[in-house]
């Protein structure tokens, strides 16, 4: 998946090329055929930009995930550090709105 991400411009690039030449495959193409290969093309993008959106939301999950994990180890050692429990609850919130976006989409 990370070859995709950052390799979105080629595939956006091969897409459209692609589409292209299936529409001016057949010599010259109508307006109609224009409109709809362009549609085409905009919901493809679009999904997309989606599943990418989807993917980098679940990608930040992991990592506050990880480090919730990482900052309640070090409130084991360190009770009464103030600022570890601050950081806790901000992973907490950031944890819950990330969730909360993954679900909407």
């Amino acid at each position: 998946m990370g070859w995709l991400k950052n390799n979105t411009k080629i595939i956006l690039f091969i897409m459209g090329a692609l589409i292209t030449f299936w529409t001016f495959n057949s010599h010259f193409a109508s307006s109609e055929d224009l409109k709809r290969a362009e549609e085409k093309t905009t919901a493809s993008i679009q999904e997309f930009k989606k599943s990418m959106e989807l993917d980098r939301d679940i990608s930040r999950l992991n990592q506050v995930n990880d480090s919730l994990i990482k900052a309640k180890i070090q409130q084991r050692q360190y009770p009464r550090d103030k600022d570890l429990q601050d950081d806790i609850e901000e992973l907490k919130s950031n944890k819950s709105k990330l969730e909360f976006q993954i679900k909407r989409k």
